[in-house]
């Protein structure tokens, strides 16, 4: 059961390590993304083979919790020791956390349309069609067009449309369109 406790503990530190490397790049160091990922991986063991942890594997999982709180006191109390005052104000203020959220939803924006366009490259392509149509559009004018062709039936005529709404319009008020006619 601690070794549950402590995997799911390191699970959350290593992301924690992960978000401040990412959120507050003047805490950070150029290897502090491995060492996330070698905590959480550690956390995932813990987790996944608690019942094996009996006696001496027992101790390992003690001292790895133990540097991992070494880590964690590192972060905490060094690396903000060496910021300068200027930056200790900055990264306390909430238009630098904003920066910073924004940031990273943008890189992450911009991973994700990355690999949309990796997923769309291996997606296939249609077959082109067997039949070779071609549509030929003939060279005759619309006016010439008209002149030969018939006019179509559903076509109404302006003056019969213009006559139907002065039927509407001359009715009183009070008046249906069938007691007009």
């Amino acid at each position: 059961m601690l070794a549950v406790a402590i995997g799911y503990l390191a699970i959350a530190l290593g992301l924690s390590v992960l978000f401040v490397s990412l959120l507050l790049t003047e805490l950070s160091r150029p290897r502090d993304a491995l060492w996330g990922a070698i905590i959480m991986l550690l956390g995932l063991v813990l987790i996944t083979s608690y019942e094996s942890l009996d006696g001496s594997p027992m101790l390992a999982v003690l001292f790895s919790f133990l540097i991992m709180s070494r880590f964690l006191v590192e972060i905490s109390q060094y690396r903000w020791q060496q910021l300068s005052e200027e930056e200790k104000i900055s990264v306390k203020t909430l238009t630098r956390w904003k920066n910073s959220f924004k940031q990273v939803f943008l890189a992450g924006a911009k991973f994700g349309s990355i690999v949309f366009e990796v997923f769309k490259l291996f997606k296939p392509k249609p077959k082109p069609s067997e039949i070779g149509k071609k549509w030929i559009r003939s060279e005759l004018d619309d006016e010439k067009r008209a002149a030969i062709s018939p006019r179509p039936s559903n076509e109404v005529n302006i003056e019969e449309n213009s006559l139907a709404t002065d039927q509407i319009s001359s009715l009183k008020p009070g008046e249906t369109s069938s007691d007009a006619s």
